[in-house]
């Protein structure tokens, strides 16, 4: 696993709904620090192939409503198409 990308609290506040997709949906993980001071780490909670599957096994009555700027609609896509790849 790759170290974690770095990122100011500054950076985390403004992009937090993006952060949370990346990490949830990427597996990506993040380091936040606040000036020269490293305070904390944001990581996947579950593999993201497990995450997939738990959106695979979910009723779509049971989804809440999509709720998507047209980024994370892009990414989610993206997403998607790369949980495809590994599976086939």
């Amino acid at each position: 696993m790759d170290d974690p990308e770095i990122i100011t609290a500054t950076e985390a506040s403004r992009s937090f709904s993006e952060l949370l997709h990346r990490v949830c949906y990427g597996g990506e993980s993040f380091t936040v620090k606040k000036g020269n001071r490293l305070m904390a780490r944001i990581v996947p909670v579950e593999p993201v192939a497990k995450a997939a599957e738990i959106v695979r096994e979910t009723p779509a009555e049971n989804m809440p409503p999509a709720q998507m700027t047209k980024e994370e609609a892009e990414f989610y896509q993206a997403w998607m198409e790369q949980v495809q790849k590994v599976e086939a």
